[in-house]
């Protein structure tokens, strides 16, 4: 068996855009026995990229071992685009869309539904808020960021 240690940053358009996922893997002598199957549902994007969210808290808190510098630096970087992102999303773009710097859906054609469930825009909305206190934390600067913490408050639901 080998292991194998790697980061993927997660592709624009995509349910993991901007996001960084480390992973560890271990190649047994039978892999892979199988491909993974794919769900496709709005319900489903929005519980990813939920937890994609969180995956970016996690791992600007406390980057992975030899990661640190990428991390530092990949955030400050995208910090803004993740951010944008999440705005949109919460202002009616199909998760998954790619959303352009001003916060435009590149693809309009794919972005007609959009989420409804107040659940989602809090959770999105409450995150918002804690990764711009991480990102500025990283080093960010907070006049960038600052209005996005602002429109967020809006959907927060208590």
């Amino acid at each position: 068996m080998e292991l194998l240690r790697s980061v993927i940053v997660g592709t624009a358009g995509t349910l993991y855009h901007d996001g960084l996922f480390t992973f560890d893997c271990l190649f047994p002598s039978d892999y892979p026995n199988s491909p993974p199957g794919e769900r496709h549902s709005k319900q489903h994007n929005e519980e990813v990229f939920v937890l994609s969210l969180k995956t970016m808290v996690y791992t600007v808190r406390g980057p992975p071992k030899h990661f640190e510098d990428f991390v530092v630096h990949h955030f400050r970087r995208r910090a803004p685009d993740i951010l944008v992102a999440c705005n949109a999303y919460l202002e009616g773009a199909l998760v998954g869309s790619e959303i352009n710097k001003d916060g435009g859906v590149v693809n309009q054609a794919e972005s007609k539904c959009s989420s409804s469930k107040s659940k989602f825009k809090s959770d999105v909305a409450g995150l918002m808020k804690v990764l711009v206190r991480n990102f500025v934390e990283n080093g960010s600067p907070e006049t960038e960021l600052e209005s996005f913490r602002i429109a967020a408050q809006k959907y927060i639901y208590k």
